[in-house]
């Protein structure tokens, strides 16, 4: 073999290692330098933060990467690509935009949530807005009524509403009379005034609380009455040292037996039953059963008679046997009273009636004693007999005209 050709042919030789060499460097550094790319593994946000209302803060977010070494930068640059998610799971605390700005909206507190889109990994950041507060409101009085409504929650408004950090504590002016506890339900005791103040540091309010008593129970006893006939309901209240609940309001159940009035005035209408329902300013109440019966029917006559007749004049007695002395009068006779006609009477006579007689014989209803020359004594006769015998010394009346 030639020298030259020889020669060509380890040159040839030595190119193809060459750019064998050439070849496997390119691969060794391409492998060197995906080998050296960063992955973020974890996110990281404050544990906590405080804030005033209306208040605004940054959250800063950190980033963790699968190796140990990775630089800042390098951690930095994979970063740039990721999707981030905010939340808050109370805005009407706190609120956060899409770069992670917090805004404070009330007092409490919200978490603050940052999430990798399609990745598990998450941070949460809580967030607690101060909100101070500048004074209390309750109501200016209270009642409680023992045998009733004897407990009450004291309604306590804070301004602001959403004040933060607040611890109210109660206290009652007398507890022989009211109680509270602490968190604020009032408990009546005895009969009385009290006050109950609510307070949290300098700040407080005052509730006045009177408290009395009910009844224990209302009474009221059934009754029977008549027809057109009323009634007084009687009310009877148990219990003591009662201030309250004696003032009533009455209804009927059934207005066609029976009806009462605003004073428990009850009047019978009609024969039944029903009953009347009291009930006193407290809700409190009592029936009573109410039986009407019939008023018993009464019966009126009428007499129509004829008139009686004058009575007969009696016998007198024997005069004295003085001829100057006057005789005896006429006795009385009887009217018996007439029994009643059953048929009615007759209408009057238009006709005028007689004059009556002058004659002086005619005696009186019921007699007179006699005397001489047709003189008249009264008061011998009687209805019953004979009218006497007249003594000397009677004055003598003339006979009427």
């Amino acid at each position: 073999m030639p020298h030259s050709v020889f020669r060509r042919k380890l040159a040839m030789t030595k190119m193809k290692k060459f750019l064998m060499l050439l070849t496997v460097a390119a691969i060794a550094l391409v492998c060197l330098t995906g080998c050296s790319s960063v992955n973020i593994t974890s996110i990281g946000l404050p544990t906590d933060m405080q804030l005033e209302k209306g208040e605004t803060a940054q959250l800063e977010i950190s980033f963790g990467a699968d190796k140990e070494n990775a630089k800042a930068d390098a951690i930095a640059k994979a970063a740039e690509g990721l999707a981030l998610v905010w939340e808050s799971d109370n805005e009407d605390v706190a609120t956060v935009d899409e770069n992670g700005l917090v805004t404070a909206v009330g007092g409490g507190e919200a978490n603050i949530t940052v999430s990798i889109k399609d990745a598990n990994i998450q941070s949460v950041c809580k967030i607690t807005v101060d909100v101070a507060l500048e004074d209390i409101e309750a109501p200016e009085d209270m009642a409680l009524v023992i045998n009733g409504e004897d407990t009450a929650k004291l309604e306590v408004k804070l301004l602001p509403e959403d004040a933060t950090d607040v611890e109210l504590a109660f206290e009652s002016s007398d507890e022989n009379v009211a109680t509270v506890d602490a968190d604020g339900k009032v408990t009546a005791v005895a009969n009385g005034e009290c006050v109950v103040t609510v307070s949290c540091g300098d700040i407080k309010a005052e509730t006045a609380v009177k408290v009395d008593t009910a009844p224990v129970e209302l009474k009221a006893e059934d009754m029977e009455i008549m027809a057109g006939k009323t009634a007084q309901v009687d009310v009877v209240t148990e219990g003591e040292d009662i201030t309250v609940g004696m003032e009533y309001s009455y209804t009927s159940g059934d207005e066609k037996i029976a009806t009462v009035d605003e004073n428990g005035v009850v009047t019978g209408v009609a024969a039944g039953e029903t009953t009347i329902t009291v009930e006193n300013e407290l809700g409190q109440e009592i029936t009573c059963n109410v039986v009407v019966k019939e008023a018993p029917k009464q019966t009126t006559t009428r007499p129509f008679g004829n008139n009686g007749n004058t009575g007969n004049a009696g016998n007198g007695g024997a005069g004295a046997t003085a001829p100057t002395q006057p005789s005896g009068g006429n006795g009385g006779g009887s009217t018996p009273a007439s029994t009643p006609d059953p048929t009615p009477a007759p209408q009057p006579d238009p006709t005028p009636a007689p004059v009556p007689d002058p004659t002086p014989d005619v005696p009186p209803s019921g007699g007179a004693a006699g005397g001489s020359i047709g003189d008249i004594i009264p008061g011998g006769g009687t209805s019953e007999g004979n009218g006497g015998d007249a003594t000397p010394g009677d004055e003598i009346i003339p006979p009427e005209p």
